[in-house]
């Protein structure tokens, strides 16, 4: 982020000229994903609006539980016009991975597509559908999990080394990446999330009254089930005299998690 917001600071008077009309989506995305992409202070300000002031664009939450995602997938298929586009969008690339049990797929050159409905839908990656645009799009696994979106993959730290502080807002890139995924939409964008995990992006957009500092803290462990041996190693660092937080760094937990465990234990 550095290279673009201190760039006058490195070559001098700089002419800015900012690209702040689309013509792809409008209202309400034009105002939730601005908003959202705007949290991070470090972002350069803009004011984004839409061509044609008519244009309609929704972004619409779908929770679901394990048993019936794809029954979901399929249901908002059957609700789209048959004659207007859909992207299946992932974070990652193996996102479609219980798709694959459930229907069948053809891959022509380097394009991957699901039949669902008797329609041929593309299947991408978020980092592949920059630049690209359908009618309706369906972003998959928006999940509070190591590869769920935002990815609690943790970068090499030693990046820290060499990132400027504007670089390092809590998953500045994610972030990023997130909005493209949502704006990839003409008429209406679907966010599919386990109704159990639902990831710190989907919080804000749904319960933002939830979110704290703790919120953004990555929890690789967070979406594992609880083994005996970790109750043991769990109730060791607690006789110890060990602190909740540090108690919740050690396992890759949150202190919520930690607390509650700990509440259910003692029962």
């Amino acid at each position: 982020m550095a290279l673009f917001n201190q760039f006058q600071d490195y070559f001098g008077p700089t002419d800015i000229h900012k690209i702040e009309t689309t013509y792809r989506f409008g209202e309400p995305l034009v105002r939730l994903s601005f908003h959202f992409i705007q949290r991070n202070k470090s972002q350069i300000k803009k004011n984004i609006h839409s061509f044609n002031p008519e244009t309609k664009t929704e972004l619409h939450f779908c929770d679901y539980e394990r048993a019936n995602y794809c029954n979901v997938i399929e249901q908002l298929v059957a609700s789209i016009p048959l004659d207007k586009s859909i992207f299946l969008l992932g974070r990652y690339s193996f996102d479609d991975y219980y798709l694959s049990f459930r229907f069948q797929s053809t891959k022509e050159g380097n394009r991957f597509f699901y039949l669902i409905g008797n329609r041929k839908i593309e299947f991408l990656t978020a980092h592949k559908s920059k630049g690209l645009e359908a009618d309706y799009v369906i972003l998959l696994q928006c999940n509070k999990d190591i590869y769920g979106f935002p990815s609690l993959v943790s970068d090499d730290p030693v990046l820290n080394y060499v990132l400027t502080e504007s670089d390092q807002y809590p998953y500045g890139e994610e972030r990023r990446l997130f909005y493209v995924a949502i704006t990839r939409a003409k008429k209406k964008t679907f966010v599919l999330y386990d109704k159990r995990f639902p990831s710190v992006f989907v919080d804000e957009f749904l319960h933002p009254e939830k979110i704290t500092e703790e919120s953004y803290l990555k929890h690789p462990n967070a979406n594992k089930k609880w083994t005996k041996r970790a109750d043991q190693f769990l109730l060791k660092l607690y006789n110890e005299g060990k602190s909740i937080k540090y108690i919740a760094a050690k396992m890759g937990r949150s202190q919520t998690s930690i607390v509650m465990r700990l509440s259910k234990l003692k029962q």
